[in-house]
């Protein structure tokens, strides 16, 4: 979400589809081939996936694939944050709901269900209650999900969670940002109060630690990582990926 948007100006569905490359399944039906999170347990199946994202991202060793895979991922917790956060409606994290299939240049696109398959929304003072739980939730799917990522690739588990709470918070710092997201009055103070939650809980919970907030000259207010995602090893058609804007590895001169 770059620029000046308006999430509330377009439906649930299609924010998944058009910002989180999410599509929601169709009573239960899959819309294309893809791996089902619960197959990913097994170290045999992400293997697969695995051997498949060394192809895309030019042949780099098994922790860069690790954790690229934790930076992507990151966009499906994104889209569940968003869904709460943005219309009152969960998305399922059960590891048997959550399909990833596999996009040129490593991507992952989605497809996954509501949490409550009746599509009832949350009301204010069940959705006010509720977040810090799905936020426990996220850490739940989460956690066996890297444990086997981080075994299988030797990727750092600490660097997998940093990697997804980066992006989680940086979402959040761009939602509350009149400049960046135009909502209204009452959503704006309810997405206030969820990036609270998830800030609040940095002592209990893995998702919201401590992130150094860095203002360019030019632009928007930025969270930088507290660790490198290895981007810089990949390459794609032959060219090297660089360093991203929030990397640690930049020195503040060339952040600018």
């Amino acid at each position: 979400m770059t620029a000046t948007v308006c999430p509330e100006s377009m439906d649930l569905e299609a924010l998944l589809r058009q910002t989180f490359v999410t599509e929601l399944r169709k009573e239960g039906i899959s819309l294309r081939p893809s791996y089902r999170v619960s197959d990913l347990l097994d170290s045999v199946t992400l293997r697969t996936l695995i051997e498949l994202q060394r192809i895309e991202l030019g042949d780099p060793d098994d922790v860069v694939i690790g954790t690229m895979f934790a930076k992507r991922y990151s966009v499906y917790m994104m889209a569940g944050a968003a869904a709460f956060s943005l219309y009152d409606t969960p998305l399922s994290l059960r590891h048997d709901n959550v399909a990833i299939y596999p996009s040129s240049g490593a991507t992952m696109h989605y497809e996954t269900e509501l949490a409550d398959v009746s599509g009832t929304t949350l009301q204010d003072a069940d959705r006010r209650e509720s977040f810090p739980a799905y936020i426990t939730q996220m850490e739940e799917h989460l956690a066996p999900l890297f444990a086997v990522v981080s075994a299988e690739t030797g990727a750092h588990s600490t660097v997998l969670w940093s990697l997804v709470a980066h992006n989680i918070q940086s979402m959040y710092l761009r939602l509350t940002d009149p400049a960046q997201t135009s909502l209204s009055e009452k959503r704006r103070q309810q997405i206030v109060a969820d990036q609270s939650d998830l800030l609040d809980s940095r002592d209990q919970t893995k998702l919201g630690i401590k992130l150094r907030r860095f203002v360019p000259q030019e632009g928007h207010a930025m969270l930088l990582r507290k660790h490198c995602c290895l981007a810089f090893k990949t390459r794609q058609s032959g060219i090297g990926h660089g360093y991203c804007s929030t990397c640690p590895r930049q020195s503040k001169r060339s952040r600018k």
